[in-house]
């Protein structure tokens, strides 16, 4: 068998790998009690190939998952305006407070507010922390 050709157990492993190696095991059709599966589990893990398309895998569903700045705020101005992110039509369920909240997000993203911090304290109490962010009405 070819290094990078993986069996299709092996192949099913990757396929149900989401951080826990003995139930991948089991799910993909691998024998024995919890301690068995386990063990399988983690071989799996440290070989090359199963490990570079576990990896594979998750750089494309991160890709298709996480939505970059642009995406968000997209997103946040669509539903500032009450308007539903997927189909852009006029949404009735989209409360105020959605709308503030959006608002609100859309505003850190582009670093609208400021934010200062003040804190205070001698060597022998506490540090008191006190902050106000300035331009929020919520």
């Amino acid at each position: 068998m070819a290094e990078n050709k993986l069996t299709v157990k092996q192949e099913r492993f990757v396929d149900y790998y989401d951080g826990n190696a003995t139930e991948a095991a089991r799910k993909a059709g691998y024998m024995g009690n919890d301690h068995t599966l386990g063990a399988v589990g983690k071989e799996n893990l440290e070989k090359p190939g199963i490990r570079k398309a576990i990896e594979k895998r998750n750089a494309g569903a991160k890709k298709k998952t996480i939505l970059n700045r642009e995406q968000r705020q997209k997103i946040w101005s669509m539903i500032t305006m009450g308007k539903n992110p997927k189909t852009g039509q006029d949404d009735a369920l989209i409360t105020i407070r959605d709308q503030l909240k959006a608002s609100e997000l859309l505003g850190k993203s582009e670093c609208d507010f400021i934010q200062k911090i003040e804190h205070g304290g001698t060597k022998d109490m506490p540090i008191n922390v006190n902050i106000t962010v300035e331009g929020v009405d919520v």
